[in-house]
This record gives C-alpha cells, sequence and structure tokens, in this order.
C-alpha cells in the first residue's frame, strides 16, 4: 500500500532468484500465503530444521527428532530476510549511538504520545491502565488497509 492502508494495494511478484527491498518501517506491507489462502501448513516448532535433499531437489521439513513433518517443492518455498540498518550523519552520532548518550527514556516516549494523543483529542490525560493505554495507541496510530483487501 504505497499511499497507505487507505489507497490501492500494489502487487509485487519477484520471479525466481529475485528479491524485494523496502523500509517496513515506513512502507505498510503485507504478503500472501505461499500457497494461496486454503493452504495447509505445517507446524513448526521449536528445534525444527528445512533440509535442502539434493536426490529430489525438494525441501524436507523436520522435527526436532528429525522426523519428516512435511516436503516442499522449490516453488512452495519463500524465504524473508529482515536486515536493519544504522545511518549516521558523521562520527559525532556514531559515537552517541554506542555509548547511548542521546538514548531517549520511556518517560520521555509516553510523554511525547500522551500529548499527541491529547492534542489530536483522543485522551486529556494518559490512561491509568497499561493495556487501556496500549489499545488506544493502537486505535489511534495504527491503521489497517479495509477487511477484503487481498494482495491478490
Amino acid at each position: 500500500w504505497p499511499d497507505g492502508p487507505g489507497g490501492a494495494v500494489q502487487v509485487h511478484a519477484p520471479g525466481h532468484n529475485g528479491a524485494i527491498v523496502l523500509d517496513t518501517d515506513s512502507v505498510f506491507h503485507g504478503v500472501d500465503c505461499v500457497g494461496g489462502p486454503d493452504a495447509e501448513v505445517a507446524r513448526i516448532r521449536p528445534g525444527c530444521a528445512l533440509d535442502f535433499d539434493r536426490a529430489s531437489r525438494t525441501w524436507a521439513l523436520h522435527d526436532a527428532d528429525n522426523a519428516e513433518i512435511a516436503r516442499y517443492e522449490w516453488a512452495d518455498i519463500r524465504f524473508s530476510v529482515s536486515w536493519k540498518a544504522y545511518c549516521f550523519a558523521d562520527e559525532a552520532a556514531v559515537q552517541r549511538w554506542k555509548v547511548h548518550d542521546d538514548d531517549l527514556t520511556l518517560d520521555q516516549i509516553l510523554s511525547v504520545l500522551t500529548d499527541d494523543l491529547a492534542a489530536r483529542g483522543a485522551a486529556k490525560a494518559r490512561p491509568d491502565d497499561d493495556g487501556d493505554f496500549a489499545r488506544l495507541l493502537v486505535a489511534t496510530y495504527v491503521e489497517f488497509p479495509p477487511t477484503g483487501s487481498s494482495l491478490t
């Protein structure tokens, strides 16, 4: 949704050995199920491993005891990498980051959010209950696309 969750969806389908790169902190995004919405998904638990079988050129999902749970063709596999980079204006900014001289405190963050909620008319003061405050933050700042806005 390059124009935000209220805008039209834009679908990108990378080809074999392709990639899509985006700043997921600033672009609202989503992914469809690899096999579609009705595909059966193997239950993955701690200790599972996905192993390539060279003989059959397929991928086998094994549990912690090495028992095969599922087997996949190449077309059934999507590999996602989430990578974060730090960019600094100069060496002084790098040093402030390394020694945490300029870190925001939780109180600073909550104060800015509370002030913004008041400016928006969403709340005059921070709710006493942390759960209520969290729900108010999500309701105010997190906007999802309309229901039924499938990527396909």
